[in-house]
């Protein structure tokens, strides 16, 4: 008998305490709860799940860095403890309150690669020009040069295009064959070194010290682009349920 669970995995990214989403109960086995930034010594909480992994655990992780990017960390641990999410062929990221309907999620066992596609823009606005207010668009602009091919006229045209764009493949909410997920990793990684560079740590304000997860947020977004644009992978293009129980803030 086909058991989902042996092929995917999905990791479900917490940061703090949350009640488990009823769409995790459907198929526990299926979804890999992971407590985000447990080196961070302001979010020193035990896992309160039963079966959550801390992304701390073992020798390589990055769980320090959480407050500055984001879900990354978690993602980074789940690509490197491969083994102790049950070596999928398959893997996915959720939010602690944001889900695929599990409709969309089997879309990936028919070849294709499943992102969150949303508008969250306002007045028509670009990435572009929506980021730009967020004052990252320019460390945006230098890490692609500096990390990619400018002079590669298909990944010139891409970035050209995508950053016109009133959509974005964002949240980095995803689920894509493993290679796929090995592909995203390293080329994030390629970048490390630029974020931590530019990241403005001790500042008070989140949407700050909190500018490079934004960027992360962006290239992800990019890298699906790209892929689709290339017409090696067909994407299917999916919203997300919220969840938000009584009691507990947006």
């Amino acid at each position: 008998m086909f058991n989902i669970a042996d092929y995917l995995k999905i990791i479900v990214v917490f940061h703090k305490r949350y009640p488990s989403c009823p769409i995790m109960l459907q198929k526990p086995d299926v979804y890999v709860p992971i407590l985000a930034g447990k080196s961070d010594v302001t979010k020193d909480i035990e896992p309160f799940i039963k079966g959550m992994h801390c992304d701390n655990e073992g020798n390589d992780n990055i769980s320090w860095m959480n407050p500055y990017f984001n879900e990354i960390t978690g993602m980074y641990w789940a690509w490197r403890h491969f083994d102790k999410i049950g070596n999928p062929r398959f893997i996915g990221t959720h939010h602690y309150r944001r889900f695929f309907e599990p409709k969309d999620v089997i879309e990936v066992f028919k070849g294709k690669i499943v992102v969150n596609m949303e508008k969250e823009y306002f007045e028509e606005a670009s990435v572009l020009n929506y980021f730009f207010g967020a004052n990252i668009i320019d460390n945006m602009i230098k890490l692609v040069h500096t990390n990619l091919d400018m002079n590669n006229e298909f990944v010139k045209k891409c970035f050209t295009e995508f950053m016109q764009w009133d959509y974005q493949y964002n949240r980095e909410m995803f689920v894509c064959p493993w290679g796929i997920f090995d592909a995203l990793m390293r080329y994030l990684v390629g970048m490390f070194p630029y974020l931590s560079q530019h990241v403005y740590y001790g500042h008070p304000y989140p949407k700050y010290y909190r500018n490079m997860s934004y960027v992360i947020e962006v290239m992800v977004g990019f890298f699906f682009y790209c892929l689709e644009k290339s017409g090696m992978f067909k994407l299917h293009k999916a919203s997300y349920f919220y969840f938000r129980p009584e009691g507990y803030e947006k």
